[in-house]
């Protein structure tokens, strides 16, 4: 009776232990998704500050072009942080909000205007509050 609890105990446990392995894995395998899909937030948030920073130089240096279409833009400058259709505003048919994607409420923003084929009309530089 001995004998067969000391194989029986340690086969029991090896069992059992094998499917706690096989339980973790699968949670294993989803933290290491969430790690991947974390750099790539990363990456894409980096990028976008790039491109701010980016549209910042440019209309210091006033090479941010009335009449430029929508799609340069964005091939740019990224994505905005919003895009909003104008509806009765004249010409102005969509506004793009441009700022640092992380930092909400000290960054300055861009707002670009576009008409109705998707050319830049204007657009106003607005510097945070902090810089004043």
């Amino acid at each position: 009776m001995i004998k067969k609890l000391v194989i029986f105990f340690p086969l029991t446990l090896i069992l059992l232990s094998g499917c706690q392995v096989a339980r973790n894995y699968s949670e294993l395998k989803v933290l290491k998704e969430l790690g991947k899909s974390q750099k790539e937030i990363n990456a894409y948030l980096i990028s976008q500050e790039k491109k701010f920073r980016l549209m910042k130089n440019d209309i210091n240096r006033k090479e941010l072009l009335i009449g430029t279409s929508k799609q340069d833009i964005l091939k740019r400058y990224g994505d905005p942080v919003l895009a909003q259709a104008l509806t009765g505003s004249g010409e102005e048919t969509e506004m793009l909000l441009y700022r640092n994607p992380t930092d909400y409420f000290s960054s300055d923003k861009v707002y670009l205007y576009f008409d109705y084929q998707g050319k830049l009309l204007r657009y106003e530089y607005q510097p945070s509050m902090a810089d004043k």
